[in-house]
């Protein structure tokens, strides 16, 4: 008897532990395949498995020239990382994007904003598809579907909106067609939309089918053009079925 009773209070000694551990676990490794590692909160670095759970403890996932990743969190989002890619888990609604090229896609819930940081900037969202690109230049956000919000770590962005300059080329040759009665009225309405080219914001929202891209305190806006999207076709192809599915 007594022997069975230590035992048992070993078996308890061992599963307390692992059933703690598993309350931290905060998404898993659904695919992937070449150079993949990750990182834990204490430096110790392993080799994934497909089903490796990631823990919320400031874990860190990295690919190599060749890897790539499909992650899966509990807190509604999906992430698809690119090859030379780093991403970093702060906590359940909280990613670091640390540099490379992930796909991020949020499902639609009425939880808490979850947001996505870089050294430019810290992007809040809910239910949303966009791809984050960063590097020692600064960062690069192409918005698929949904609404981000945009703030700076530090001061106001210089926020430069491409299409409206477009707006302004269209007007203008549209004025050299032959609308010379408005024209004193359309060279008014230029200099006015010319002036308001440039806004100065610590924060901002960004709405679907654009891009942004963040140098510094410098933010350059325009449509997404066909590059971007294939940027999401490369990463959505390696998911495949779990992103259409997860969608």
């Amino acid at each position: 008897m007594k022997i069975k009773r230590l035992f048992l209070i070993g078996l308890v000694l061992v599963l307390v532990p692992a059933f703690s551990n598993a309350a931290e676990f905060h998404g898993r490794i659904v695919k992937y395949k070449g150079n993949v590692t990750i990182k834990d909160n204490k430096g110790k670095i392993r080799k994934p498995e497909v089903s490796d759970y990631i823990a919320v403890t400031d874990e860190k996932i990295d690919t190599r020239s060749g890897g790539k990743a499909v992650v899966k969190f509990t807190n509604g989002s999906m992430t698809v990382i690119g090859e030379n890619s780093s991403l970093g888990i702060e906590k359940p609604t909280l990613f670091s994007h640390l540099k490379g090229t992930i796909l991020f896609s949020f499902a639609r819930n009425t939880g808490p904003t979850r947001m996505v940081r870089t050294d430019s900037a810290v992007f809040g969202i809910r239910a949303t598809s966009f791809v984050v690109d960063s590097s020692a230049e600064g960062d690069t956000l192409a918005l698929k579907e949904g609404q981000v919000s945009v703030e700076s770590p530090t001061g106001d962005f210089e926020i430069h909106r491409k299409q409206v300059k477009e707006e302004l080329d269209a007007f203008k040759a549209e004025m050299e067609e032959g609308v010379r009665d408005m024209e004193e009225e359309g060279e008014a309405f230029i200099r006015k939309e010319q002036a308001d080219f440039v806004e100065f914001k610590q924060s901002f929202l960004l709405d679907a089918r654009n891009t942004i891209s963040i140098r510094g305190n410098r933010v350059d806006q325009r449509a997404l053009d066909s590059a971007d999207q294939m940027a999401f076709d490369e990463l959505e192809e390696f998911a495949g079925d779990l992103l259409k599915d997860f969608k």
